[in-house]
This record gives structure tokens, sequence and C-alpha cells, in this order.
């Protein structure tokens, strides 16, 4: 028996993914799994980024604290007489 079926194999294969026979005839979107992977990506980039930020400031704040403390110590020396 000859297959009528005029439509390219490519075509009918993109119909299959969109519409497969467990779909109940509404299309799929395959670009919905896509979005799945982008969206977990771009969340775990941005955790990161505020971690690395978050660290990044403590780190900042201590260094302060150490440049204030080796200058108060600078100063109480210089303040002291000097013995001979």
């Amino acid at each position: 028996m000859k297959n009528f079926n005029h439509r390219p194999a490519l075509a009918q294969a993109r119909d299959y993914h969109r519409f497969p026979p467990d779909s109940g005839g509404y299309p799929t979107f395959p670009w919905r799994e896509t979005m799945k992977y982008l969206f977990l990506a771009y969340t775990i980039f941005w955790i990161f980024l505020f971690a690395y930020l978050f660290r990044l400031s403590r780190k900042q704040k201590r260094l302060e604290e150490e440049i204030k403390n080796l200058k108060n110590e600078a100063n109480t020396k210089s303040q002291m007489p000097i013995s001979k």
C-alpha cells in the first residue's frame, strides 16, 4: 500500500514532538524544560554572587578595623617619651 502522506519526514517528526501521543492532542513546549534549567542556573549564579560579595564585605570590614588598630597603636607609641 502506498503512503499518501505528502509531508516531509522532518515535519512529521517535528509535529510528533510538539503533539506527542500522550499529550491528548495539546501542544507541548520543549522550551519549558530548558527554561527550568536556565532558571536554576541563574539562581545558583546569584546565590554564589551574593555569598561572595557578603564574604568580601566582611573581609573589608575586618581589614578596616585592623588598619584602625594599627593607627591607634602607632599614635600611642609616637606619644611615649623616648628614654636614653
